[in-house]
């Protein structure tokens, strides 16, 4: 997918997967970045302060800077910056990084030349570039496992032999959240024509004839729309809020060259990002925890409709078919659940 940037709204889809980035000549966006720039260029030949161009940074704010100056201080800007710690950022999400910050330069309030937008070097310390790049990746990869999850699901329900009544349409009509109507519909759609899953009329009429056979399924069978339908909806409200963030204007100072104005201010601060991946970090600690639920039933013999004990294909005793595994997905999933917690 290829992107022009200009002042333009650039759409969740796009930052996911534009490849190839074009700067556009269209002739008004142009100008409306000379503008911006030109007065910020006047401001300074004014010697009026201006916080990081003729300033330091934060609490030294205080401190002037001539113009001449600004190179050596834009120069110290990386250098007092060159102590993190942690992994290297991926490939994917620098240029994730790159393109939202493009975005937010691209607006015209930040009093950057087109040829600064051409070559990227400095723009990029500032605003909510990284965190927002990387929440992209984060989401996009979520949604990936959330779509392989739901095909899991939907073998469950043939495996367990399960009743697809919780999936009807009219059940969640009535309790009208959208991710809750999608993730049932997404269910029935996928066990369309199975003729395993059967209807909840069958139990009935097999109710009397089998001691064991219970009128409805496990929680965590019958229940997957109402909880990944929390998981489906929080996603969205996260995408929305960092699109919105990916578009915004979050420089310090904000240059406005067509009103003749500086503004101090603080559209640096992400805290939509950073709230919409704590609400990820819950949604993600359902979802690991459903999962949990729905493989230990499947390894269950008590509970597995006769699949087996720890879906082992040898009879001998001493194996002990998935077991581990499902162990080991426990773990994983509380793993999920305490990070989400901190």
């Amino acid at each position: 997918m290829s992107l022009s940037i200009s002042t333009e709204h650039i759409s969740y889809d796009e930052l996911c997967h534009s490849e190839k980035v074009v700067i556009s000549d269209d002739s008004l966006f142009r100008q409306r970045l000379d503008n911006s720039h030109q007065f910020l260029l006047e401001e300074i030949a004014k010697g009026k302060p201006i916080y990081g161009v003729t300033t330091g940074y934060g609490e030294s704010g205080k401190n002037y800077s001539a113009f001449e100056e600004a190179k050596e201080l834009q120069k110290n800007l990386f250098r007092f910056h060159g102590c993190g710690v942690g992994d290297f950022l991926s490939h994917e999400e620098c240029k994730r990084i790159l393109l939202i910050r493009l975005s937010s330069l691209s607006k015209g309030f930040s009093g950057i030349t087109v040829g600064l937008l051409e070559r990227m070097a400095l723009a990029i310390m500032n605003g909510t570039a990284a965190m927002s790049g990387i929440a992209i990746e984060a989401m996009s990869r979520f949604e990936n496992w959330l779509h392989a999850y739901e095909s899991f699901i939907a073998g469950l329900f043939e495996m367990m032999h399960a009743d697809g009544t919780p999936l009807q349409p009219l059940v969640h009509e009535v309790k009208p959240f959208k991710g809750q109507i999608r993730t049932a519909a997404q269910l029935a759609e996928k066990l369309l024509g199975s003729e395993i899953v059967h209807a909840q009329d069958e139990r009935y009429d097999k109710f009397f004839e089998h001691e064991e056979l219970c009128i409805q399924d496990k929680y965590s069978i019958r229940c997957t729309p109402q909880v990944l339908g929390v998981v489906w909806d929080n996603l969205e409200i996260s995408k929305k809020w960092v699109e919105t963030e990916c578009n915004a204007v979050n420089d310090n100072p904000i240059i406005d060259g067509e009103g003749k104005k500086i503004y101090t201010s603080g559209n640096f601060y992400g805290g939509y990002v950073a709230h919409a991946m704590d609400t990820l970090k819950i949604a993600a600690a359902n979802a690991a925890d459903l999962l949990d639920k729905q493989f230990s039933l499947l390894v269950d013999h008590k509970f597995n409709r006769g699949i087996g004990e720890n879906l082992k294909l040898s009879d001998k005793a001493h194996h002990h078919g998935f077991k581990a595994m499902q162990i080991t997905l426990s773990s994983l999933s509380a793993d999920v659940m305490i990070c989400r917690s901190l």
